[in-house]
């Protein structure tokens, strides 16, 4: 065992290359560990859905932190699984190494994926879409198959669909819900992605839930719970992701009960201990954007935490106030998102987004809370400025082409 005590990262995603980062800049000197288990230095994951899986980026270009950049940094890179935490006597046990005595801890954990258990989910042809791993196996199998099927109508599986459609493959989506990416957008837009996938040659099923996956050896097709058979030669599944809280619960730190689920935190991104801190899509956290503690999957979110845990941990007075955004590429069209839609919301239209140009604005009676925006990067920039400074022009105004949003935020305060 080490007898240096270190600032301990668990996790090698987003969020642990923003806390290496900002622990950095903000003056920390010690040593610094970053524990991996993926095997991999930091790298990008929005991508492998869009970008990366399409061969339009390469791998290299994935990398968050590059070897001259952890050089750099100082950061010890230990590829091995951390097994458990001691809070009592400060220590990370490691899988296959002595165990690592922390000063501070940073758990940037994520998420994993949900695992399909319907009969027929371990045959060969089944992908999932979450690690690097997962798109390198894609793409190989890719060159010699033609009828995809995708599980789960999220933001993951209409990217991978839109993807292999412009490859031209033969690809249906099934989601059980009656609407696409319900969790996150308005229906407005679902109803505006739904056409757009359907025009440009996907097969959408709503309402429609996936009771196995038949074949010898090998994916053949999906049967569908209403009888229905889909011919496949690959299935995706996109059916959300778990928030990876195990150690943290095991190690005694508070996590929610109930959904969304995740280790609880403060605005200053520390958990129950106060030694040990928590960030990214593993986090549930109270928002003055939401009306209730909500866990996040975004890159903004990873950052931004990482950012106010890193500050906090070296002694500033950093909380967590960011707006969130989001953002999504599906064909030719650009999702931009800022702020939290959720039910009972009052849209109100800007320009033209059911063809992929124009916004949908969200309001709470007279507080403007989420805009929506496809191909139309001025309203978003303009929404998330609006909600930061906490400004709600008039839906008159604000859904005027002749007024920028953004500069409504003078006009309107």
């Amino acid at each position: 065992m080490s007898d240096r005590a270190a600032f301990v990262i668990i996790g090698g995603g987003q969020a642990a290359a923003q806390l290496a980062q900002s622990l950095r800049k903000g003056g920390y000197a010690g040593r610094l560990v970053m524990i991996a288990e993926e095997g991999l230095a930091p790298y990008q994951r929005p991508p492998l859905s869009k970008a990366y899986l399409a061969g339009n980026l390469s791998a290299e270009r994935l990398a968050l932190l590059k070897p001259a950049q952890i050089e750099k940094l100082g950061l010890e890179m230990i590829y091995d699984s951390a097994q458990a935490i001691d809070t009592g006597a400060k220590t990370v046990s490691l899988k296959n190494g002595d165990p690592l005595i922390y000063q501070t801890l940073f758990l940037a954990t994520g998420a994993t994926v949900r695992p399909l258990t319907i009969t027929g989910a371990g045959l060969d042809g089944v992908f999932y879409m979450r690690s690097k791993a997962d798109a390198d196996a894609l793409k190989v199998a890719l060159d010699n198959f033609s009828r995809m099927v995708v599980i789960g109508g999220g933001f993951i599986g209409l990217e991978a669909a839109a993807v292999l459609r412009k490859m031209g493959k033969s690809v249906t989506v099934i989601e059980m819900a009656d609407r696409l990416m319900a969790r996150a957008i308005s229906p407005e837009l679902s109803a505006a992605f739904l056409t757009k996938h359907q025009n440009e040659g996907v097969d959408v099923r709503l309402g429609a839930v996936a009771a196995s996956i038949g074949g010898s050896t090998r994916v053949e097709h999906v049967k569908l719970e209403s009888g229905d058979t889909i011919a496949a030669d690959l299935v995706i599944a996109g059916i959300g992701v778990v928030p990876e809280v195990s150690i943290a619960a095991d190690a005694g730190l508070e996590t929610a009960d109930t959904a969304p689920g995740g280790i609880m935190v403060g605005p200053d991104m520390r958990t129950s201990n106060a030694d040990i801190f928590a960030c990214g899509d593993n986090t549930v956290f109270t928002s003055r954007f939401f009306p209730r503690p909500l866990r996040l999957e975004s890159v903004q979110n990873a950052i931004d935490q990482a950012k106010v845990a890193a500050a906090a941990a070296l002694g500033g007075a950093a909380n967590y106030e960011d707006v969130p955004w989001f953002w999504s590429d599906q064909f030719d069209w650009k999702l931009q998102i800022a702020g939290l839609w959720r039910p009972g919301l009052k849209a109100y239209r800007r320009g033209s987004p059911e063809t992929g140009k124009g916004s949908f604005l969200h309001y709470d009676k007279d507080t403007l809370v989420a805009v929506e925006s496809v191909g139309a990067p001025g309203d978003h920039t303009g929404a998330r400025k609006l909600l930061a400074a906490e400004v709600s022009p008039s839906p008159t105004h604000a859904c005027n082409l002749d007024h920028k949003l953004i500069r409504l935020i003078s006009a309107e305060a």
